[in-house]
């Protein structure tokens, strides 16, 4: 039941600075110079981490193998995932094959860590201006079929380097006068953009709907935050069929962050049964006729 000068009193009787001596306002005042320096420094140093990282991310992918016909990774994709990189045309530029990706992984239960090398899958993570900021990693195996699948690991995939904003260029769709298209960052005026979570529902997104721009946001919580240029005005969003309240929350938030750039917003749902597009990919495949008319 004051104003704000009896409010500013009232606080400064409260923090004991009406009686503080030159003594405790010079501590104060180095408390406070010494707060701002630490901050100062874990920001430089969380810049410095950031890339590091990144530049492992541009080393790995650049030691990749750019060709990915007859590796693993293409056996992946057709065996595991019904993607058939012949029927599109030609293999994602963003995606290639690593015979000797190192690994770290700990077993939840007793803690302990195996560490090893082995082939995986590794997509450029790309930020708006096209640059390399982080590498994405899908490690792969042969399982008892004989079968090329994900690798037998508790975290089979992983992230090195830079991710938020950024995505994994799976699509540049067709051009006006056919071809490839534009690329993302000199995109015509009223693009549209489809973007899934994970890199095999934007690649059965590509097998259902060659035609059309698709990336990659890896992970539910990115995909609003990816950042696209001003000629994208609409966005088609890949949703999976997640019951999961958090993971609802999180697909609420993607819509409402496009929208809230003045893009228009669409999403498309899986409704021929499974859990993701790539589950409605395969059932397509595996009964064509009605698949098609689901």
């Amino acid at each position: 039941d004051c104003d704000n000068t009896g409010a500013i009193q009232e606080a400064k009787q409260y923090l004991g600075l009406n009686s503080e001596t030159p003594a405790d306002r010079d501590r104060r005042e180095k408390a406070v110079k010494r707060n701002k320096e630490l901050r100062a420094r874990a920001a430089r140093a969380a810049a410095d981490d950031a890339k590091k990282k990144a530049g492992q991310a541009q080393a790995m992918w650049l030691s990749a193998q750019a060709k990915i016909a007859g590796t693993p990774v293409e056996y992946y994709l057709q065996q595991a995932r019904g993607i058939d990189l012949a029927r599109i045309g030609r293999a994602p530029a963003a995606i290639r094959y690593l015979h000797n990706c190192y690994f770290s992984d700990m077993d939840p239960e007793t803690g302990e860590i195996t560490e090893g090398e082995g082939p995986a899958m590794v997509a450029a993570m790309t930020d708006l201006k096209g640059n390399t900021v982080g590498v994405h990693r899908t490690y792969l195996a042969i399982g008892p079929d004989g079968r090329w699948g994900k690798a037998p690991l508790n975290k089979d995939k992983k992230v090195l380097g830079w991710a938020e904003g950024c995505c994994i260029r799976i699509w540049s769709g067709t051009g006006p006068r056919g071809g490839k298209g534009a690329p993302l960052a000199e995109c015509p005026p009223d693009t549209r953009v489809f973007i899934a979570e994970g890199i095999e529902d934007a690649l059965s997104c590509v097998m259902l709907a060659p035609d059309v721009r698709v990336l990659s946001a890896i992970s539910l919580d990115n995909m609003g935050k990816v950042a696209l240029p001003a000629n994208v005005s609409r966005v088609t969003l890949i949703s999976d069929a997640d019951e999961g309240e958090q993971a609802q929350q999180a697909f609420v938030r993607a819509v409402a962050a496009h929208q809230a750039q003045g893009r228009g917003v669409s999403v498309w749902r899986n409704r021929s049964g499974g859990k993701d597009l790539n589950d409605a990919l395969r059932r397509v495949l595996e009964q064509p006729e009605k698949g098609k008319q689901e």
